[in-house]
This record gives structure tokens, sequence and C-alpha cells, in this order.
């Protein structure tokens, strides 16, 4: 039962430490290193006289610090004017990140309401082996690097993705550094683990699944051939099965959904997605997007991988039971999946007091704001204050405003 899950979650580990991915025995975080290549982690070291090779864990030592790393991106200037004529299209380039060695890779533009041109403070996708096949950095080959041009206080989309996985539920790890074009210096940024195979193979034992974008779009019948396809073979069937369930109001998702959906990694979602205010997505916002759907091919069933956590930890007065999405509505129609909801809203409060939030966020002052609040290219230094103070507070009140919402039992 889902609820015996969630206690599960706020008994392992110590303070701030992140629970196993619960598709696949391995661990999700393993590095502190702040950038040398020696991680201190057992996962560098063999155990035991297995004669066995020590399971690796790629991104390890990239992700497992939080003083900013340096990252340099070099375009020849032809490159430049494409990204200038066309943002999106793909251009060669290299990239060297502090304490690993320059690696060739292709670069392209990236962003919605947070895009910004390469001339200004453009966020970027970086593959690594789209021009090189092998290329690859701590053992990943796509990185992404957020301007955070949405988020004043450079740490919303960080601490989003840590409750997430807290959760289980599968979110990219996160890293400020600072990024600098042809050594001109952009500002301060947020690099992320992409939604590839690698990042896949962290949370699910099979990594082959179909893989889709949603933006702009409902979970109808008509809204599945509108999603986007990222991955994995473009097999509709299994999102066509739950939107047709949705779509009857005779059924009920935790019974003929079941069979498409993984509903306790939903609820998992859906609960935290309420807890931290990412309102910006589905099943929050309609039309939905911020969300990648994976087809898991070990069960055949559908999570819900969360993006786009820059304007979380905001809106104190909206309830976590107001949604828009069919997938949510639905859930909230069924009793079962209503009150597994409200399990996981609870549960995530508790892990939240659980990581110590406010303490890691004094840590983060010391690591990140010495170098981000050094540039006032980045943001206004007052804003940038006013708006980590803002973040502060919605966690520290948090508990309260969820006690005072008659939707959460």
């Amino acid at each position: 039962m889902a609820w015996m899950w969630m206690l599960g979650l706020l008994a392992c580990g110590g303070e701030g430490e992140e629970p196993e991915p619960k598709q696949k025995p391995h661990d999700t975080e393993t590095a502190t290193d702040t950038g040398s290549t020696d991680t201190g982690s057992d996962t560098d070291t063999p155990t035991g006289d297995t004669g066995e090779a020590p399971e690796i864990d790629p991104g390890a030592v990239l992700f497992g610090g939080t003083v900013p790393l340096r990252v340099d991106l070099e375009m020849e200037e032809y490159a430049l004017e494409s990204l200038t004529a066309a943002p999106t299209a793909w251009v060669p380039a290299s990239i060297e990140i502090e304490g690993f060695p320059n690696v060739s890779a292709a670069v392209r533009l990236k962003g919605n309401g947070s895009f910004q041109p390469i001339s200004d403070k453009p966020s970027f996708k970086v593959d690594l082996d789209r021009y090189h096949e092998g290329n690859e950095l701590d053992g990943l080959d796509d990185l992404v690097l957020n301007n955070m041009v949405t988020d004043p206080s450079g740490y919303r989309e960080h601490i989003a993705y840590e409750v997430y996985r807290q959760m289980g539920i599968p979110a990219p790890r996160t890293r400020h550094v600072e990024v600098f074009v042809n050594k001109e210096r952009r500002g301060t940024y947020l690099l992320l683990e992409d939604a590839d195979g690698r990042f896949l193979s962290r949370w699910f034992e099979d990594n082959d699944g179909p893989l889709y974008e949603m933006f702009d779009v409902e979970l109808t019948p008509a809204g599945v051939w509108q999603l986007d396809h990222d991955g994995g073979p473009d097999d509709r069937s299994v999102l066509m099965g739950l939107a047709e369930v949705l779509a009857d109001p005779n059924t009920r998702l935790t019974v003929e959904g079941a069979q498409y959906l993984d509903i306790e990694s939903f609820v998992a979602y859906f609960g935290a997605s309420g807890v931290i205010g990412q309102f910006d997505a589905y099943p929050y916002s309609f039309p939905g997007d911020d969300i990648y759907l994976y087809v898991n091919p070990t069960t055949g069933l559908i999570h819900i991988l969360p993006h786009g956590g820059d304007e979380t930890f905001r809106d104190t007065d909206r309830p976590a039971d107001y949604v828009f999405g069919l997938l949510a509505v639905r859930c909230l129609e069924d009793p079962v999946c209503e009150d597994r909801f409200d399990d996981a809203v609870w549960a995530t409060l508790d892990r939240m007091d659980a990581m110590g939030i406010d303490e890691e966020l004094n840590q983060l002052a010391i690591d990140v704001s010495a170098v981000h609040m050094a540039h006032f290219m980045d943001a206004d230094v007052d804003g940038v204050r006013a708006d980590r103070e803002q973040l502060r507070a919605f966690v520290a009140g948090r508990r309260a405003d969820v006690e005072g919402m008659p939707g959460i039992d």
C-alpha cells in the first residue's frame, strides 16, 4: 500500500540522505567532493574479494559538491552567428568543466519563458557525443545549463528536485556553475542531468522504454498524439490506454487506470508537487507541461518525471488539491487515490522537515552566494536577497499552510 511505502521513506537514512531509487537497487547520491576526481565514496573502491569491478555512478563526482564549478564553452564565430539565427540548431563547441578535461561537444539554446539569446544569458543543452561517438564527461553524455532567470534566488529548482528525489521520484541532480562563453562570463547557472538513457538507468532496470515530454497538452486520446517523443520506441499504446480510462467517467484510476499508470509513483509526485508549489507544471497547470512521461518496459506502467522546477516555493495561498489536469482530477474523484494523495502530502512535509532545508540554504549561501552575488549581471542584489527570504518563509510556513487547507485530510 502507498501509505506503507511513504512511511518507509521517512524511516530510511539519516537527515538529508536521499533514499535509493525505488525501481533500481543502487545509490542515487554517492559523492561529496567539490570538484576533484576522487569522490571519496565507496563506489570508487572494490568491496571485499569478489574480484568484480565496482559499480560506477555516472555524474557522481560532477554533482557531488556544492561549491560552484567553472564551465567554459568555446565556439567559433560562425557557431555564435548560427545560434543567433537558429537558436535551437546544434553547433560544434568544446566544453571544459573545472576538474575535468576539455571535451568536444554540440550545443544549442533552450527555454520557453526563460529563453534568452546567445548575446545575453542563454540556457544551453550540451550533447557530448553528437559529433564524436563515445565522448562523455564523468560518465555522462548529455548536460543542461539553466540560466535561472526565472529564479532570482538561484535555489528553487535545486531544492525542488532534491525534494522529489527524497520522495523516490526520478528527478535530475544539480549543481551551481559559473558559465563563460569564449572567456566572457555569462553568470551563475544550474547544471542539470538531462532526461536521457543514462539518467533513466539510475532509476529503472530497463532504460529503453518510450519517453515523452508534455508541452501544452492534456492526457486525452487526441492529446497523446501531441506529446513530444524524446526517446525509446515511439509506442503510445500504454498512454492511449490511460487516456481512454481518464475519458470514461465510469472508471476509477486505482482500478482500471492501474494497468497503465504506476499509481504509487504518481501520487508521490502529485503530493510532492502540491507541497513545493510546482503549480506551473502538470497537473496543476492547464494545458499541461514541465513533465516527462516514461513507460517502464519492466512493468509496462507510466511514470512521471518532473522538470522545470524554477517557479516552485512561491504561491502559499493555492490549495494543494486545486488542480486542472485530468489525471489529478480523476485521482481526487477516486476515494482510494485521494487518500493516497493526502498521505503523500503529509509524507512530503515530514521528509522536508528531516532534510533540514534551512540549514542547506545556509550552506548554499556560503558556497554559492560569494560568486553569485558578486556579479550584478545575474540579478539585482536586493531582489536576490528578497527572493531567497521568500523561499525560506515558504519552507518554514508550509506545514501550517497545508494544515489550513480544507481539502487535505
